[in-house]
């Protein structure tokens, strides 16, 4: 599971924008105004347009770039809070063995001592 999840992760097709009020969304929409100023800019002085491309898709290979950070860091806590569950689990199913285990050995003492045979002098 762990590895189809790093391979889905490495894929940058279908990125989700990151989450509003995070660092990664404020990083995120200032870089979209920066790709949007560098096209404002090309639009409207042509012998800057062929620079300006350059650095629009380098802005557009950083928002990618914030965009997989965010995705790691929902992805990591995703993974923590499910190893979270899976060792509560874990640790409640083995509690209840224990108990069962106590509640049969309650059951079973008084049985044992009616067990023993005694000697007759």
């Amino acid at each position: 599971m762990v590895k189809a999840i790093k391979t889905a992760a490495q894929k940058t097709d279908n990125l989700p924008e990151p989450k509003n009020g995070s660092d990664y969304r404020k990083l995120y929409d200032a870089n979209q105004l920066l790709i949007n100023g560098i096209e404002t800019v090309s639009s409207s002085v042509p012998q800057l347009s062929s620079s300006l491309k350059t650095i629009s898709g380098g802005q557009s290979e950083v928002g990618t770039a914030i965009k997989l950070l965010a995705q790691k860091d929902e992805l990591t806590a995703a993974l923590d809070t499910i190893v979270e569950e899976k060792n509560e689990q874990l640790s409640r199913a083995f509690d209840d063995v224990f108990i069962i285990g106590a509640i049969i050995v309650l059951i079973c003492t008084p049985l044992a001592l009616m067990t023993e045979k005694r000697k007759e002098v």
